[in-house]
């Protein structure tokens, strides 16, 4: 089983990250992170050094240059691979079973200390593991940065209440809004309401992130319903965030207060936001009036879905409130 966050090498030495938890039968839908690499890179080490695709992702970016491909479902284009070109499947739950045996430089010791402090609080090993480059074993300690992944939304509560990551602060801080600024292409006072401390930050001196995946996420949530309406600009409120919600892609209830651009009918209705962007999430998470600009569909029966984070259109979401 391929869920979000999983790893692939495919037979041309080419690795992927698994997007989401549905993937029709003969494909995964996964993005290109590295390739191989003809002379020595930061990346990987003898015979087999990596490049980096892209520098950074977006929503556009991780279909650049991919095979992409048309979901009636998800009512979407994504990349993917063919199941039959894949020849490892990296699974970031058992990164930690290698780590506990030996650890090679101080990124590895590093990751290591920090699962175990976790599990001094109380979170059970195979409810986390490692992901990114330390789970492929083409990290580099010096640029390289800790990617967990928690299996378990109860232990994810437990480690953000556990203050054991360090907020990033001043330039870094800075650094990061611009950076996320430029990649999404919003105003970066915008991105200053998407940033989640207890989510990303420090720990003794290196990068780390926090990355809730779900092992068991029901079928059919993602689908989305109706025919295209356009991409519609809106003001809405109330956002119902449920404890799948959680997980990507993050699908929230919320209710459409004022149509700036689209149909008007659907003022006043509830409406399936699905989000392909996880600082767009954050966004929902804390405030309660929002500025939205989303690919919007609209069902026989007035059911509204309406989607953000996706390549096919600039699609944001502000807070307003």
């Amino acid at each position: 089983m391929f869920i979000d966050h999983d790893l692939i090498i495919d037979k041309y030495g080419t690795i992927y990250q698994v997007m989401g938890y549905y993937h029709p039968i003969g494909i995964i839908y996964a993005f290109k992170k590295y390739k191989l690499s003809a002379f020595p890179s930061i990346w990987g080490s003898e015979p087999n050094f990596y490049m980096r695709i892209f520098r950074e992702y977006s929503p556009e970016i991780a279909h650049k240059g991919f095979k992409t491909i048309y979901d009636p479902n998800l009512k979407t284009f994504l990349p993917y691979v063919n199941f039959i070109d894949i020849k490892f499947h990296i699974d970031p739950g058992k990164s930690i079973e290698r780590l506990l045996r030996k650890t090679r430089d101080s990124l590895e010791k590093t990751a290591l200390e920090l699962i175990l402090k976790l599990e001094e609080n109380g979170i059970k090993l195979d409810s986390i593991g490692i992901g990114g480059s330390i789970a492929l074993g083409i990290h580099n300690p010096n640029v390289s940065d800790i990617d967990v992944i928690i299996y378990d939304s109860k232990s994810l509560k437990v480690i953000e209440q556990s203050n054991i990551i360090e907020p990033y602060k001043n330039n870094e801080l800075e650094n990061w809004f611009i950076k996320n600024s430029v990649r999404l292409s919003v105003p970066v006072k915008y991105i200053y309401d998407s940033y989640e401390p207890k989510r990303r930050g420090k720990y003794k001196g290196y990068d780390v992130s926090l990355i809730p995946v779900n092992r068991n996420m029901p079928k059919g949530i993602f689908k989305v319903d109706g025919k295209y309406a356009g991409i519609f600009d809106f003001i809405a409120e109330s956002a119902k965030i449920s404890e799948l919600s959680y997980f990507y892609p993050h699908v929230v209830d919320l209710t459409i207060k004022k149509v700036i651009k689209g149909s008007k009918s659907i003022e006043g209705k509830n409406c399936k936001l699905i989000v392909y962007e996880s600082l767009f999430f954050n966004i929902l998470k804390k405030f309660n009036l929002f500025k939205i600009r989303a690919k919007t569909y609209i069902s026989k029966k007035e059911n509204i879905t309406a989607i953000v984070g996706i390549r096919e259109a600039h699609t944001y979401i502000y807070k307003l409130k």
